[in-house]
């Protein structure tokens, strides 16, 4: 879920973890 805290907290490690989640799966 994405949340206005995530983006202002960085898009850059948002979009790290949603990499990761999506290589384990």
């Amino acid at each position: 879920m994405v949340t206005l805290d995530s983006i202002t907290g960085g898009e850059e490690e948002r979009l790290m973890i949603r990499w990761s989640m999506v290589l384990l799966q």
